[in-house]
């Protein structure tokens, strides 16, 4: 009996995420651009980027794969260091950075769907702090369709991402379930 029951929640939850991954599929894919901040101390700002291709795992194939980032256009802004297969251009108030390779690893340098990529280090000479960007997906098997989200870079913090959230909390809620039913029949 406890066999079937286990069995019985497994399937559950492996429905749970199967509909959560299809129920995805009409979302548009999303980005997050998350920093941490070092004062020099000689007027410049380090600033080292984490980008995050937030797009759920059903968004197989939509690769995040160009950062357009701005800034005040009077700042100046040295490029620190890049991630490999990357490159950039810039220019007053703005630097582009791209994927040089496309498609996800191991094929290319892309950022995959539920994946994200280090290594961006930029110095401006004031404190920037926030600032919006701009981040263009492809789906390498549809490469005239691009699709561009807008948002605002963010420090570092321990935000879980939502598919994080979704499968703890569909472990709580089996959780949850058990427990009222060991409560509700206590012969289990």
């Amino acid at each position: 009996m406890k066999t079937f029951k286990t069995l019985c929640l497994s399937i559950i939850t492996a429905t749970v995420l199967i509909f959560s991954s299809i129920a995805h599929a009409g979302v548009p894919p999303t980005a997050d651009l998350l920093y941490n901040e070092i004062d020099k101390g000689t007027g410049w700002w380090q600033y080292d980027y984490t980008l995050f291709n937030t797009s759920p795992i059903g968004h197989v194939g939509i690769d995040l794969y160009d950062l357009f980032l701005y800034f005040d256009p009077l700042a100046s802004l040295n490029v620190l260091s890049m991630p490999s297969g990357w490159d950039w251009t810039d220019g007053a108030g703005f630097i582009d950075v791209f994927s040089m390779n496309p498609g996800a690893p191991p094929i290319g340098t892309d950022i995959a769907p539920n994946s994200s990529l280090g290594g961006f280090s930029f110095e401006f000479d004031y404190q920037a702090g926030m600032l919006p960007f701009d981040a263009t997906f492809v789906n390498p098997s549809d490469i005239d369709n691009p699709y561009m989200f807008s948002g605002t870079s963010a420090p570092t913090s321990s935000i879980p991402e939502p598919s994080t959230i979704l499968l703890l909390g569909s472990g709580l809620l089996g959780l949850a379930m058990i427990r009222k039913r060991r409560m509700v029949s206590p012969d289990y």
